[in-house]
């Protein structure tokens, strides 16, 4: 077992991870922006769409709004702007990697591993604070512009989270009752 991580390079982790959280949670909350817009496109209520969403991984909720978006004759630089956000966030290569650190070392390595068509692939992409921060930073704004031309709001996000968390509270109560 290695001994615990200390110093700068404890410094390093701990800043790098509160940007990764911050990161992640920002994903989060493009993925609610998309199941917002299949509510819309679809005409469906909260409830709805959480049923129908709430199952669903990434890669299928954003297939289907695409598919629903092009079925609508969307504009296309409203599309264009979920597709740059997507391909910025590079979501996979954080959620599907492992971080790996060497002793002192203030950088680390995130390793992602690929197997397609019996094919083995890794790749390491060296990663730090400043790296993470520049990422983020780069998301959040390909984020807002794909929300502002597909209009969608903080509010409107919100107000689905708040209706969704409601269904929780309901539940318990309910299952309290009985």
């Amino acid at each position: 077992m290695r001994p615990p991580v200390t110093g700068p390079a404890a410094e390093e982790m701990r800043q790098f991870f509160g940007r990764y959280g911050a990161f992640l949670q920002l994903w989060q909350t493009y993925e609610l922006m998309l199941e917002v817009l299949i509510m819309r496109a679809l005409r469906l209520s909260p409830i709805e769409t959480s049923i129908l969403c709430g199952s669903l991984n990434y890669s299928a909720k954003s297939n289907m709004l695409f598919a629903l978006l092009k079925l609508k004759n969307a504009h296309p630089t409203a599309v264009a702007a979920l597709r740059e956000a997507q391909a910025i966030a590079d979501r996979n290569d954080f959620v599907h990697s492992f971080l790996t650190h060497a002793e002192g070392i203030v950088s680390m390595h995130l390793v992602r591993r690929d197997v397609k068509g019996g094919k083995y692939k890794v790749d390491i992409r060296e990663v730090n604070t400043a790296k993470m921060q520049k990422h983020g930073d780069e998301f959040q704004s390909a984020f807002q512009k794909a929300a502002d031309l597909n209009r969608v709001r903080d509010e409107d996000v919100d107000a689905y989270v708040l209706e969704i968390e409601s269904h929780a509270q309901g539940f318990l109560g309910a299952q309290r009752d009985t």
